[in-house]
């Protein structure tokens, strides 16, 4: 009866894809089904839990062929808790009469392809005659496809009813049974890496390399990636550490200056050290200016004999 394609959209343009689409769906299942802040929320889950959307096109539509004007819309997500189920966040049509159709057309799906026992969905209260009520017209149709009464759930001071259909296999089917369920293969990261000598200047002996290693471009962009990353965290505590000696013996530089009435001979003996941005301590290019300065700093101290005043230090950074 439907046909299923994906919802070609990314995670920042899949709103605007959703709002475009929404004008054109019925109504009183758009307000009765998850809003779109929850659907927004699930967009930040990974793997197999994450959420997965489907155009619903109608058999022998137009837009089965074009892959425009969709006549539904489908989300649905795998929840792992006690049991796996699938969680339908959103079904809808343009006309409520094809309805029982899509629904019949997304559990096939889901049981397929989804290692589940049951499917649920929230039917949320709306507003009728001055109250919050739940629409019975709207839980007819799912009670229609085998959806029963789960629980009742509130959420931001809105109630649902959550309604549960279990995957059904013979005898208990009158109409047939619910497709098999598949296996639940579980995902296995396998984690690779190489080792790497942080400056060194010639292979080190007990390194032996047996074979060159498989995709060894990109474990290396990985590697450099993971070092940069963490370089990038420790600079501001590393530069800290590598520039607090210097500033110590400034000061101590400065105080020992004012209390012998010296200091305008040590300043007088300054000799000024600075590395250009992006120098390394060791005269290299991409090592960290601020320690790179600040050594320079202490090397000037001791070819002096004197201590540099803590201003020039603070303010030569």
């Amino acid at each position: 009866p439907f046909a299923l394609r994906p919802v070609r959209a990314t995670a920042a343009s899949v709103r605007r894809v959703f709002e475009e689409y929404l004008p054109r769906a019925e109504k009183r299942l758009v307000a009765s089904l998850e809003s779109w802040k929850a659907l927004e929320a699930s967009l930040e889950e990974e793997g197999a839990e994450a959420p997965q959307w489907f155009w619903l096109f109608r058999s022998g539509s137009v837009g089965a062929e074009t892959g425009e004007a969709p006549d539904g819309l489908a989300v649905y997500r795998l929840k792992r808790m006690s049991t796996s189920f699938g969680q339908l966040m959103h079904i809808s049509v343009v006309d409520i009469s094809m309805l029982e159709d899509a629904l019949h057309s997304i559990k096939a799906w889901m049981f397929t392809f989804m290692p589940i026992k049951s499917i649920r969905v929230t039917l949320w209260y709306t507003e009728k005659d001055g109250e919050l009520q739940l629409d019975k017209d709207l839980e007819g149709y799912f009670k229609r496809s085998r959806f029963r009464w789960f629980q009742l759930t509130n959420h931001s001071g809105c109630r649902g009813s959550v309604m549960n259909g279990p995957r059904f296999a013979p005898p208990d089917m009158e109409d047939g049974p619910d497709p098999v369920m598949p296996a639940d293969v579980h995902g296995i990261e396998f984690c690779l890496g190489q080792a790497w000598l942080r400056g060194a200047k010639a292979p080190w002996p007990g390194a032996k390399r047996a074979a060159p290693c498989a995709r060894s471009l990109v474990l290396a962009a990985a590697c450099l990636r993971h070092f940069l990353g963490r370089d990038a965290g420790e600079a501001a505590r590393l530069a800290d550490a590598r520039t607090a000696p210097a500033r110590e013996v400034a000061r101590e530089g400065l105080v020992r200056g004012l209390l012998s009435g010296e200091l305008e001979s040590v300043l007088a003996r300054f000799e000024a050290a600075s590395a250009r941005r992006g120098e390394g301590s060791d005269g290299k290019a991409g090592g960290d200016a601020s320690a790179a300065l600040a050594i320079g700093l202490a090397r000037s101290l001791e070819s002096s004999g004197s201590a540099l005043p803590g201003i020039l230090c603070e303010g030569s950074e």
